[in-house]
């Protein structure tokens, strides 16, 4: 993900706009560790949904919100009219209700694991 800042710094000015092609690669990179994780679940046979495991509410999330975020924010910065016309702020704004959402869920289903 650095390479990816450092590589879209040479194209970009970091002080003058976002770095956005590094910010989606950097999500779908983190999409991919979540992917890493549910293959992890499976291969170890236990079961990927599990309500009372706050990991499985935050990867729901973070999957949920960025695997569709880079293409509305890329959207944003590189066609301004497509942004206004589909009214990607207001289904922006609904994906980081939905993923909070899954997060407070998983923080009040989930419980903690003892250790013995």
């Amino acid at each position: 993900m650095l390479t990816g800042y450092v590589i879209s710094a040479q194209f970009q000015n970091p002080l003058d706009t976002n770095l956005y092609y590094a910010l989606g690669i950097g999500s779908y990179i983190l999409v991919f560790c979540v992917a890493l994780y549910f293959k992890d679940k499976k291969e170890k046979n236990h079961n990927l949904i599990q309500p009372h495991n706050l990991m499985f509410w935050v990867s729901i999330s973070l999957v949920t919100f960025y695997s569709i975020f880079p293409i509305i924010y890329i959207i944003g910065y590189t066609d301004y009219q497509i942004w206004e016309a589909y009214g990607l702020r207001s289904f922006l704004r609904a994906l980081i209700v939905i993923m909070y959402s899954l997060l407070i869920v998983g923080f009040l289903k989930g419980r903690r694991l003892s250790f013995r």
